[in-house]
């Protein structure tokens, strides 16, 4: 929606300052209708949580830099946007508009001041999702340094967008992905 009242978990800036080195662990999110989390500022870490039947089209969106993002589980997230291919190709792409095919994504690196470097994701476990895997901001130079390391993707049914310089992808498996 777009509406930070409807993120389960947030990091909320005060002022100039945002939340640094905070953790998010062991939680359970699921049927939940928007963003699960919004994470900003610096140092995060986010691990072993289980977000489940999750209804919106995202999960999480990150800003900043040396998060790290290890073993958290997403499961059963079938989203609430759909498009049949017919319906995507009609769907008009004016030049200059702003208008991306990755509005839902499943995880988002975005920031209006291209601060997200030096960011980990690994060992997820991420099964059944019907909403693009992610992207990362492709829109400022200053974005770099994103690995995803051991993850398992199973039964996601669309890609991933975004080729920041350093970025890697190591180690991972897909199963059953578009």
């Amino acid at each position: 929606s777009g509406n930070s009242g409807f993120y389960a978990l947030q990091g909320v800036e005060q002022g100039a300052n945002s939340p640094q080195n905070c953790v998010i662990t062991n939680n359970v999110i699921q049927d939940w209708a928007s963003h699960a989390m919004l994470i900003d500022g610096d140092g995060w870490t986010m691990e072993n949580n289980r977000l489940t039947r999750l209804n919106g089209y995202r999960w999480m969106t990150y800003s900043g830099s040396n998060h790290v993002f290890r073993r958290n589980t997403v499961r059963a997230s079938r989203g609430v946007l759909h498009f049949t291919e017919d319906e995507i190709a009609a769907l008009d792409h004016p030049d200059g508009t702003g208008w991306y095919d990755y509005q839902a994504d499943m995880f988002s690196g975005s920031s209006d001041t291209g601060n997200n470097q030096n960011v980990l994701f690994e060992e997820h476990w991420i099964e059944d999702v019907d909403n693009q895997l992610g992207r990362v901001d492709d829109s400022h130079a200053s974005t770099f340094g994103i690995i995803y390391r051991r993850n398992v993707f199973i039964g996601v049914t669309e890609q991933f967008s975004g080729g920041r310089d350093g970025m890697k992808w190591l180690n991972n498996t897909f199963f059953k992905t578009a």
